[in-house]
């Protein structure tokens, strides 16, 4: 019984100071954690649509999880951004697509985050796939999947298009 008393007692300090480490740790990672997806957040803005600076708004699409203007040094509005959710073959994949609301086309997309198969499905990023999004109309209706990662790809594919449809339509409209 005392045995019993001492191993628990040893087990229940070692928790303790395990959690409280765990907790100090969070407390000091946490805001360069934010800190970090933020300043990856401004850079892929960056480089989806160039502009001076954007404005995060409500954008009720179905397919918009975040949603940003862009403006230009003169403050004119000179397009929308939209951070768009697809379920891919293992995860949840976040695309983020730029669009020129004057010419209406998709000026570029980038991943921000997915959990697909490595090799497979997280050719995704690749510079190959990625770049047939670039400065293209929705006329365009067959881009191309990866072999192998058809899945990942097709749910990217199709919220690009889902999405910049519905932004289009709204800015035909003049609701945007």
């Amino acid at each position: 019984m005392n045995e019993t008393l001492k191993l628990a007692i040893t087990l229940m300090v070692i928790s303790v100071f395990s959690a409280a480490a765990l907790a100090v740790v969070y407390e000091k990672t946490y805001p360069i954690i934010q800190a970090n997806k933020v300043g990856k957040l401004n850079n892929a803005l960056k480089e989806v649509l160039p502009a001076e600076h954007y404005e995060e708004f409500k954008l009720d699409v179905v397919n918009a999880e975040r949603s940003f203007k862009a403006f230009d040094k003169d403050d004119n509005q000179t397009g929308l951004i939209v951070l768009s959710p697809a379920p891919g073959f293992q995860s949840v994949i976040k695309v983020l697509i730029g669009i020129d609301t004057k010419t209406k086309t998709v000026t570029n997309i980038k991943i921000l985050e997915h959990l697909e198969t490595p090799g497979l499905g997280s050719r995704i990023e690749e510079p190959d796939f990625l770049g047939q999004f670039k400065q293209q109309g929705l006329e365009k209706q067959d881009f191309d999947a990866i072999t192998g990662a058809t899945i990942s790809s097709k749910a990217v594919i199709d919220s690009v298009k889902e999405t910049a449809n519905e932004i289009i339509k709204l800015i035909e409209e003049g609701k945007i």
